[in-house]
């Protein structure tokens, strides 16, 4: 406990304290024992002690003192020592705190690991107050006076070192105060270091305090006069001079034309830069329009009173010269006149600028220094005979000087397609500025935030672009301005006599980037353009012919980024690039061609792996390729339909139609296929054109366009068939299956998987095989309710889907197995199952599986009477359903979710739930989801005490239900449970068709809420 802690602070002298009370010992001996013992990790001999404190004194007198000396400090301390008759030793397990030892475990805290910890070091100076026993000594104990200096030496240096690094880190991050603080602790162990004096008085002139920075310097002179008959060294009297010519509030920026927006992580990185010794070069690097001007002047600003001699900006656009020579001449004059510089015309401009610059503490902002490579010497020359000097750049190209530390500025954060409130975003704010001084107020409609958010996203956040943009506000809409951009290019201008010429229009700005490449690099960039997204070295070499010298060019122009080990434009300059390329038509047909020959091998070598073991891997990497795989997709189903075009579409639909399913993409996979099956049916290529339709149909079915999808399959499986297609005949009719089995046509749907698997045998077609197994295993188990020749299904599937490797195949097995063991009534054997299926769904990144295994972890949960958890399972699943469109399977979900809330007698949220499920069965024309829907209406009906409306719709299951044996089963046991005596009369009519009496449902007894 902290009142019976022993605490001994050593470090400015030799305070003892028992909780919160000085201990009270009697001699200074018995106190120098008792630190002695403590700062030892070991036990000594009584004779060792009796020479260390009575080394004057007879063996015999010096025992017998210490005898005394320990029996008094045994009455007051005992738990703190051991004392035996040989040897004594402090309790190192004890209560107690030693500063000595905290010292050092920060200092060793402080090592750990690959960078100091300055955190750890601040606080072990804290506790260095002064001197190991500082003012504390004992007479006639000559031993323990020598043990005594050689501990306070030891540890002194250790302090002295400790403050030297935090002193130094002061200067590196600009903590002035700290770092007075730290330094004026350091003279006090060390006053005659001169290096500490002159960072003493740099810090005092850097908190603004020069007098007093001064003042230091004049009294430093005269202790070294007087103690020492020394003057300062040459190095401190050059400090003093600095110090006296100081101005670090100067500087020369252009007052701001408004509030600078973002940039936050941009500036800290820049302060951070500047703030270390080992970074004086800093090239903020980007296109033109980037905001690089704005955000070097951001980061000027708020280094104004950092550098003694203050910030100077030199703006360079616009000065032209005609040699190196010149250009260097002309670069260190316009640095010159920022400065307020007059050259005497003695020698060159570069030499006497650097003259100035040599005993100055500035920090230069260059600004538009692509007008000036050439002279990238002369920044290298004020590195090196400058020291105190550090640079701040803006250019198009990178300035390739070892010294230079490179940020390659990118477009403003953009607003996310899920943000509720785009205006978070920096790229929105800035639009909403710029649009506020041309008088307008944002959102001025609920409209606006899409439209802003595709006008950020076109411009993809750069400030100048958003400019421009906002510039059209007084005379359109945000929609109007998106859609103009979309256009063209060339909307993006403005005559606002605030913009440079070379800013007033985006096209201007790319042209005048465009002008600094060589012929080669525009020929580059030209081909490059087809790239829609971030594209590979081998992609660019492929489909461009561009070398690797070529595109690190381009980067360095700021033509091109590189990040993640690929490369990528900015869509603004893609755009721009792909005009100069659209003016060179054969160019252009080439490079899409090779761009499409490039992505047709890339998907085809991950084909297979899209079916196997490597699943994940694969779909991660056509991920990180999609939107060029867009793109040539979008090239291919263009006209004329040439036989380029065609052979790719050929070689990559299996693998993008594998793709789009196993991502959930199912809207984007549908849209995708009919455009290209639009395409292709003016080729008269009936064979390619049936390989897509019934891939466009398999999209339709999951999204639920039932009657699409049915002649979309009808027409490919006859092609498919005088074609002699065996495997993609295969798919098709096992896809066919599945639209009769979800629309209940349970005799069709067993024929189709039937002829699938036999098909898929023919040929050897695993997966073809183990697909139609599954299939057929769950309409025998629904039209049958017998489950054993399912079961030897699922099983056979499953070893099939292993054998693959396909984890996706595994993990629907392993769902289904649970939902024969729920059927059996083993509700915790099926929930295993349903997690085990969840683990892989969720490692292959699947959404529909994801899904469909949270709802039958909600079914499971229902059936074991965990009604909250079933909610929130099934709440999940449903989100997950409506996300990718899958209606079918959220109607599904909605009847799990309203049958939920009826066996935990929440009657409300079940009209809810199943009113909403039947309208979707309604819409799908899905005969199977509406019988199903309607079994579990009636459970509603009768908690509402509507016996007989629930009588008669159990009825109309009853009959209509058919082959379903599996759903006559469940009518059955719901009926069962109908109380017999009741029998209230029954409405005056009952429709007795399916979709009449849905639509009666969910316009009348489910539009009402009814109390039990």
């Amino acid at each position: 406990m902290m009142e019976n802690r022993l605490t001994l602070r050593l470090l400015g002298g030799g305070e003892i304290l028992l909780g919160d009370k000085t201990v009270a010992l009697r001699t200074r001996k018995m106190k120098a024992l008792l630190v002695f013992l403590a700062m030892r990790k070991r036990p000594f001999t009584r004779e060792q002690l009796a020479e260390l404190l009575w080394d004057d004194r007879e063996s015999g007198q010096g025992l017998a003192n210490l005898r005394s000396l320990l029996s008094t400090l045994r009455r007051s301390l005992k738990p703190w020592l051991h004392i035996d008759r040989q040897t004594v030793a402090f309790n190192h397990d004890s209560d107690y705190w030693l500063d000595v030892n905290a010292f050092t475990a920060l200092l060793e805290q402080s090592r750990r690991g690959d960078e100091i910890n300055y955190d750890a070091l601040a606080e072990a100076a804290a506790l260095f107050r002064g001197n190991f026993l500082e003012g504390f000594h004992v007479r006639e104990a000559r031993g323990f006076e020598e043990w005594a200096l050689l501990e306070r030496e030891h540890l002194q240096r250790q302090a002295i070192n400790t403050l030297l690094t935090l002193i130094n880190r002061a200067q590196e991050t600009f903590q002035p105060q700290a770092g007075i603080e730290y330094a004026a602790r350091l003279l006090k162990l060390d006053p005659f270091n001169e290096r500490v004096h002159r960072q003493m008085m740099l810090f005092l002139a850097r908190d603004g305090r020069r007098h007093t920075a001064l003042a230091h310097y004049e009294q430093l002179r005269r202790m070294l006069a007087q103690e020492m008959q020394l003057a300062p060294l040459p190095e401190t009297e050059a400090v003093y001079r600095r110090v006296k010519t100081a101005n670090p509030d100067y500087h020369n920026l252009p007052p701001p034309p408004s509030a600078f927006v973002g940039r936050l992580p941009e500036l800290a990185w820049i302060e951070g830069g500047l703030a270390r010794s080992d970074c004086r070069l800093i090239t903020i690097g980007g296109p033109g329009g980037i905001g690089k001007t704005r955000l070097a002047q951001a980061a000027a600003r708020a280094q104004v009173g950092r550098f003694l001699n203050g910030v100077v900006f030199t703006p360079l656009a616009g000065l032209q010269a005609d040699s190196a020579a010149e250009t260097r001449e002309a670069a260190a004059t316009a640095v010159a006149a920022s400065l307020g510089l007059s050259f005497q015309g003695q020698d060159t401009a570069v030499n006497e600028l650097i003259d100035y610059l040599r005993q100055r503490e500035t920090l230069l902002v260059l600004d538009n220094f692509e007008h000036f490579l050439a002279a990238a010497g002369l920044l290298r020359q004020i590195l090196q005979e400058a020291p105190d000097v550090k640079l701040l750049i803006t250019s198009r190209e990178r300035l390739r000087l070892p010294e230079e530390h490179l940020l390659d500025l990118g477009g403003l954060p953009q607003p996310e397609e899920d943000t509720a409130d785009i205006f978070q975003s920096e790229a929105a704010q800035l639009f909403a500025a710029c649009a506020a001084r041309t008088g307008m107020s944002l959102p001025a409609g609920p409209e606006d935030g899409p439209a802003v958010r595709r006008i950020c996203r076109l411009t993809q956040g750069v400030p100048l672009a958003l400019e421009l943009a906002a510039s059209w506000l007084r005379a359109l809409t945000c929609a109007e301005i998106a859609a103009e951009i979309e256009d063209s290019l060339s909307f993006l201008a403005s005559s606002a006599p605030h913009l440079p010429e070379r800013h007033r229009s985006m096209q201007a700005v790319f042209d005048h980037s465009w002008q600094m490449l060589t012929k080669e690099e525009q020929a580059a960039a030209r081909r490059l353009s087809v790239f829609h997204g971030p594209f590979r070295r081998d992609a660019a070499v492929a489909v461009a012919g561009v070398s690797l010298a070529d595109l690190l060019a381009l980067v360095d122009k700021s033509l091109l980024r590189r990040e993640n080990g690929c490369f990528s434009a900015h869509e603004l300059l893609r755009q721009y690039a792909a005009a100069h390329l659209a003016e060179r038509l054969e160019e252009k047909e080439a490079a899409e061609e090779a761009r499409g020959r490039y992505y047709a091998r890339f998907l085809q070598r991950r084909e297979e792996s899209l079916g196997g073991a490597a699943q994940a891997d694969a779909l991660a990497d056509i991920q990180a390729e999609i939107e060029n795989i867009h793109a040539a997709w979008r090239w291919a189903v263009c006209q004329p339909l040439t036989q380029a075009k065609r052979t790719f579409l050929d070689d990559v639909l299996e693998a993008l139609y594998l793709f789009y399913w196993l991502s959930s993409w199912l809207q984007e996979g549908h849209t995708a296929f009919s455009r290209a099956a639009a395409a292709v049916n003016q080729t008269g290529d009936t064979l390619l054109a049936a390989r897509i339709k019934w891939r466009q149909g398999e999209f339709g079915l999951w999204l639920g366009h039932y009657e699409e999808a049915e002649a979309l399959f009808t027409d490919s499986i006859v092609v498919l068939r005088c074609a002699g297609q065996t495997v993609e005949l295969a798919k098709a009719v096992e896809a066919h299956g599945r639209l009769h089995y979800w629309r209940g046509r349970f005799a069709p749907a067993r024929r189709c998987f039937a002829e699938s698997l036999r098909l898929s045998r023919e040929v050897g077609f695993l997966a073809g095989q183990a697909q139609a197994l599954n299939s057929l295993a769950n309409v025998l188990s629904e039209e049958t309710a017998d489950y054993e020749t399912p079961r030897r299904h699922y099983a056979e599937s499953l070893a099939l889907y292993r054998q693959l490797g396909d984890k996706v195949g595994v993990a629907k097995l392993l769902l289904n197995q649970g939902v024969l063991a729920q059927t059996d009534g083993e509700y915790a054997q099926a929930k295993r199952l349903y997690e085990e299926s969840l683990q892989l769904y969720r490692e292959a990144a699947y959404q529909y599986g994801v899904s469909a295994a949270l709802s039958h972890l909600g079914q499971a949960a229902t059936l074991l009477e965990a009604y909250d958890e079933a909610r929130e399972l099934l709440e999940q699943s449903l989100a997950l359903h409506r996300e990718s469109g899958n209606r079918p399977a959220a109607a599904a979900t909605l009847r799990q979710l309203g049958r939920a809330m009826c066996r935990s007698g929440q009657s409300a949220a079940a009209r809810q739930y199943l009113a909403e499920a039947l309208q979707l069965a309604h819409e799908l024309r899905s005969d199977r989801l509406a019988l199903e829907i309607l079994a579990d209406t009636a459970v509603y009906l009768r908690q509402t005490e509507r016996a007989a409306l629930a009588r008669a719709v159990l009825d109309f299951v009853r009959v209509e239900c058919g082959d379903n044996q599996e759903l006559l089963v469940y009518v059955q046991s719901v009926a069962a449970d109908f109380d017999p005596a009741a029998s209230p009369a029954l409405p005056a009519v009952v429709p007795a068709a399916l979709y009449e009496l849905t639509t009666y449902l969910i316009h009348d007894a489910l539009a009402r809420t009814m109390s039990v």
